[in-house]
């Protein structure tokens, strides 16, 4: 992952006399919440203190994520690809995959729907995510409108049609 971000400025982080390596990916200083990644996880910095989620936690660990995913994505794009190489795409440098499964096992509508417009709005595409929205289709506790979603996302491209020009001799 380290290798798609540009200006790596590491800082020390000290969580109870460990030292963490931390890299900041975005902050939102007007909601106090700053997101960064170590070596083997993630780290979420906000008003109730700091959170250190290893890439390999449980999936409930993940729901202090939720509090990004209600932050306008045009805003999350934003301060993302400030730290982003080019031709990347910002949930490269998200735990959306993680955040999906916690979603999943609350079983919970609404923030399926912020997800799915997360995924949508920032034109993010995988098999692996693709796999999970197939098998959402049979759920009954996801609304109408969100499997309406869900079925815009897995839709595929429109291929480029151009026009065939005749040869004017």
């Amino acid at each position: 992952m380290q290798e798609i971000i540009k200006n790596k400025n590491f800082q020390d982080l000290i969580i109870e006399d460990k030292v963490y390596n931390f890299l900041e990916i975005a902050s939102f200083s007007d909601l106090n919440l700053t997101y960064g990644c170590y070596d083997s996880g993630w780290v979420i910095i906000s008003m109730e203190g700091i959170e250190v989620i290893e890439y390999n936690s449980e999936k409930f660990r993940y729901i202090s994520f939720l509090k990004f995913i209600e932050i306008s994505t045009s805003l999350i794009k934003e301060e993302i690809q400030k730290r982003i190489i080019e031709n990347h795409n910002c949930l490269e440098l998200f735990p959306i995959e993680n955040v999906l499964h916690l979603i999943l096992n609350m079983e919970s509508d609404y923030w399926l729907n912020l997800c799915i417009n997360l995924l949508i709005d920032m034109n993010y595409k995988n098999q692996y995510i693709n796999e999970i929205l197939n098998e959402l289709l049979n759920k009954s506790w996801i609304s109408q409108k969100v499997k309406h979603k869900i079925l815009k996302l897995l839709k595929p491209p429109a291929p480029l049609i151009l026009p065939i020009l005749k040869d004017n001799k």
